[in-house]
This record gives structure tokens, C-alpha cells and sequence, in this order.
């Protein structure tokens, strides 16, 4: 279970640096059509859709259900 949290920790961490480096302004699309995506990742998505007014980014999001995925986490 710690190692799993671990994973988790990490695979949040790595998501938090790759929006901290999509620059001002910038159009984004988030597109997993066909995959499948992890509730933790869903909740990175949606806190990143959310706060992005705040940087004039524009997000589509295409094939990920954001119904239920808090910005906040669990």
C-alpha cells in the first residue's frame, strides 16, 4: 500500500511540473479518446481545467469524463 501511494505521489508530482510548464496564454487539448484514465488523473485534469482562466489558457478536453473529478483530490 506505501508503494502504491508512492506511485501515486509521483504520478502527481510529474503532472503538477508538466502544467506548471504550459506557458500563459497557451491553447491546450487534453485528448484520451479510446483510453482509459485513472480517477487521480481525471483530478489533475479537472484542478488544471479549473485554474487555467487564472493563466488565459484555453482547454478542451476530449475523451476523458471530468462528471465527479474534484480539482482538490479525494
Amino acid at each position: 500500500m506505501v508503494w502504491a501511494r508512492l506511485v501515486l505521489m509521483s504520478a502527481e508530482a510529474a503532472f503538477g511540473l508538466a502544467f506548471a510548464k504550459v506557458p500563459d496564454g497557451a491553447r491546450l487539448t487534453f485528448d484520451a479518446h479510446g483510453e482509459p484514465v485513472d480517477q487521480d488523473v481525471r483530478e489533475a485534469i479537472a484542478g488544471f481545467v479549473e485554474d487555467a482562466p487564472n493563466r488565459r489558457i484555453t482547454v478542451s478536453v476530449v475523451g476523458v469524463d471530468l462528471t465527479g473529478a474534484s480539482a482538490g483530490g479525494h
